[in-house]
């Protein structure tokens, strides 16, 4: 029996990487909703006036603010419980799932305006790309009777 390489049994740190960035910046959104002024702003779009300083335009930018915070914490969440399960294990479905994130990155990188905070998506993408291809094999790899020939034991 051959030894799995490295990559299949660590490869999950990368998702779980992605996961706790993205928990941390929602519960700042959630909790400091005012901390998106700035996220917004640093993105290349700062928020307009009448938005931020009505108090209408306040109110309602600061609860959009929140939502935000809300179903980014909902899916980094998910993300590191995948990660952390079914990535482990070499269930399929759980590199399927994670095919979501290259495409995040890259409209990420595409909705930036020019400027530096154009390079974390970037290396985002290029790392998650990375991780996927070489766990491909992994994760699609089958016999005759369908079932994974290439496993990661966890526990190991």
């Amino acid at each position: 029996m051959s030894q799995n390489p490295w990559y299949y049994k660590y490869s999950f740190v990368v998702f779980l990487l992605i996961a706790a960035i993205g928990v941390l910046q929602a519960i700042q959104m959630m909790i400091i909703p005012e901390a998106g002024y700035n996220l917004l702003a640093g993105f290349g779009y700062p928020i307009p006036e009448a938005l931020s300083i009505e108090p209408v335009g306040r109110e309602f930018t600061l609860f959009l603010i929140q939502w935000i915070g809300a179903i980014l914490f909902g899916s980094d969440f998910l993300t590191a419980v995948i990660a952390l399960t079914a990535w482990r294990k070499g269930e399929k479905w759980a590199w399927f799932a994670f095919l979501y994130w290259p495409f995040l990155f890259l409209y990420h990188f595409s909705l930036y305006r020019p400027g530096p905070h154009k390079y974390p998506p970037l290396f985002m993408l290029v790392l998650v790309v990375i991780t996927l291809s070489v766990n491909a094999r992994r994760f699609l790899a089958t016999d005759q009777v369908g079932e994974q020939q290439l496993t990661v034991n966890p526990q190991a």
